[in-house]
């Protein structure tokens, strides 16, 4: 082999962000050249690892030109792993201000297990400064068909600062699509596999999460921080909130008070009825404080639109909003008029999932009550204002089926609404305008 082959010096080689020893000389060749490709100096416009194999990456690889396209073997993201081989902060960042570059068909592991003696394993939340793969301030980037493993923190940070502005008018941000976040990979079962914190947090306008798959992150899989427009279409969502290691109950879809606007639309959100009490370590080996619940969905801001998601089996209860103003639930969905009509269904209930929440309530707030869902400010602050629920399909929860307090304004309910078959009530207001105080029931039947 020689450097002619390589396509780099030989000091570019010995500078490669890469452990060489540990890589066949096919492969060492590929990732110089990938490594090349994706630096200021590259050209073309594909960057690829086209060996198969684990590159241990002991310096951070960072893509540094724009409308570009950084890949692995097509169609087989398993193929070609990034492996964090040391305690860096990033196994790949895409520099800030780039536009039109796509990551795909990578595997990135975060190798949290391994790494520094495994002193990244079970990091507490206050020291989980890590993501995988970085995206911090781009124009509209696209990261799709990638698996996500193994991360010390978060998987993945999107931050989007100019979004694509579309010939009709409307903003396109970066997106994250059809990638698997903690689904198991080799021998590695897919709670090893999840991420410590969160699995996706999302920055800037217009940012865009679609058909991933995302479980055992350990604490929400969706992280929306601040901006707004933000569209989380169509993802699943599974037995997030699974070592929480910030010792509190909470979403596996998490909304700030910093978002405006957000679409969230056809996600399944399933608990798995997981608590932490009756477990003391996780499969990592982690520590577990016990008694904690995962909730559905956990938002706070104004303008958001959830729009017949399903929600199922979280022991905290399907949905809380606190805080939140201008909130629109429904069980149609407009972004897909012929969609399967889904429930936010068999939330609150028992571990062993028998009709009986007493052993689940055991220490909760009392502000909290497990429901379909809750929405309230009862908590001393805040407010809730100017909800509207169109054909809302909740039933079959463990205690109420829809509680409301301190709420405020209208539009309250429009048209029918399918809640029934709820353990305690259907329907529990307090403190609450009058257009809370009833609806129209749909019977069943007509719920479909």
């Amino acid at each position: 082999m020689t450097t002619r082959s390589l396509g780099v010096s030989l000091v570019a080689l010995a500078a490669l962000p890469c452990s060489l020893s540990a890589l066949t000389s096919a492969q060492q060749s590929a990732f110089a050249a990938f490594a090349t490709c994706i630096s200021s100096s590259g050209s073309g416009s594909t960057c690829s690892i086209s060996v198969a194999g684990t590159y241990p990456v002991s310096t951070e690889l960072q893509v540094q030109r724009s409308n570009i396209t950084v890949q692995g073997i097509s169609n087989s993201p398993s193929s070609v792993v990034l492996q964090r081989a040391v305690d860096m902060p990033h196994i790949m960042s895409i520099a800030s201000g780039l536009v039109g570059v796509t990551v795909q068909y990578l595997t990135f592991d975060g190798n949290r297990q391994n790494v520094a003696g495994g002193s990244l394993n079970c990091l507490p939340v206050s020291q989980t400064l890590y993501w995988d793969l970085d995206m911090p301030g781009v124009g509209r980037a696209v990261v799709q068909y990638d698996d996500f493993i193994n991360s010390p923190g978060t998987a993945i940070s999107v931050y989007t600062t100019v979004p694509e502005v579309l010939p009709d008018g409307t903003e396109h941000g970066s997106v994250v699509q059809y990638c698997n976040f903690g689904a198991g990979f080799g021998s590695e079962s897919a709670q090893q596999t999840g991420a410590r914190t969160t699995a996706i947090i999302v920055y800037g306008t217009a940012t865009q999460v679609i058909g991933n798959l995302i479980a055992y992150a350990g604490t929400a899989a969706i992280n929306l921080y601040s901006d707004t427009n933000q569209l989380v279409y169509e993802n699943i969502l599974d037995a997030n909130r699974y070592e929480q290691p910030d010792g509190v109950s909470g979403g596996q879809l998490y909304i700030s008070a910093g978002v405006t606007n957000a679409t969230i639309a056809e996600n399944s959100i399933n608990g798995d009825y997981w608590m932490t009490t009756g477990t003391s370590t996780s499969a990592n080996g982690c520590s577990l404080t016990p008694g904690l619940f995962p909730l559905g969905v956990e938002g706070f801001g104004s303008g958001h639109a959830f729009l017949n998601n399903w929600i199922t089996q979280n022991l905290y209860g399907g949905m809380l909003l606190r805080e939140v103003s201008g909130i629109t639930i429904s069980g149609n969905d407009s972004l897909c008029p012929t969609c399967t009509a889904q429930y936010i269904e068999n939330n609150g209930g028992c571990y062993d999932g028998l009709p009986s929440n007493e052993k689940c309530m055991q220490g909760w707030p009392s502000y909290i009550r497990p429901a379909g869902i809750n929405i309230n400010n009862e908590n001393g602050s805040g407010f809730a204002t100017n909800i509207a629920f169109d054909m809302v399909r909740v039933r079959s929860n463990g205690h109420w089926g829809l509680n409301l307090t301190g709420v405020t304004g209208g539009p309250g309910f429009e048209g029918t609404q399918c809640i029934y078959n709820n353990l305690t009530n259907n329907l529990n207001v307090s403190n609450s305008s009058s257009v809370y105080g009833s609806y129209t029931e749909a019977s069943p039947s007509s719920c479909q």
